[in-house]
């Protein structure tokens, strides 16, 4: 056979088209199309932060629970005598998901003001190290999720300054 014939080159030139579209109409079909989505539907749990907040409201605050979820059951609130606990509604969409939409920017609110995610996510860590009710273990944890959190000096400067007085 005579690999350098024009026959050959058409023939082979037209299977790898066949084989190149093919394949784009595949991965066309494996996207999740805005019309069919799924939804994992729960609830959150929410506390406001603060110096005075539980220990057990701290560990589980932004807790998601549902049967979507790792967490099936919702706790008992209030969890302790000094519980400001509630329970919010959770969605997470198919689509959003994939498509890397970021959710809606909701303030956390806290002792110092309403916060971003990345400064409650910060504050919460920094409560946690800075409880009487932490153990050592707990304590060496948080602080080092603390730091991995990216907030400017001067939050982290008032966060400190909160906690001293």
């Amino acid at each position: 056979m005579d690999y350098f014939s024009s026959k050959f080159l058409l023939l082979f030139l037209v299977a790898v088209l066949i084989v190149t579209l093919r394949s784009r109409s595949k991965k066309k079909g494996s996207q999740v199309l805005p019309g069919k989505q799924i939804a994992i539907i729960g609830r959150q749990l929410e506390t406001p932060l603060g110096i005075e907040t539980p220990y057990a409201c701290l560990l589980d605050d932004g807790c998601k629970f549902g049967d979507g979820f790792l967490d099936k059951e919702e706790p008992d609130l209030p969890h302790c005598e000094n519980c400001q606990c509630h329970f919010s509604d959770s969605v997470q969409r198919s689509y959003d998901i994939f498509t890397k939409n970021p959710p809606p920017e909701i303030l956390h609110p806290s002792d110092i003001g309403d916060l971003q995610r990345a400064e409650a996510r910060y504050y919460k860590y920094t409560l946690i190290a800075a409880h009487r009710d932490v153990t050592e273990a707990d304590r060496e944890v948080y602080t080092e999720l603390a730091g991995q959190v990216d907030v400017d000096l001067a939050f982290r400067e008032k966060v400190k300054k909160q906690l001293k007085s």
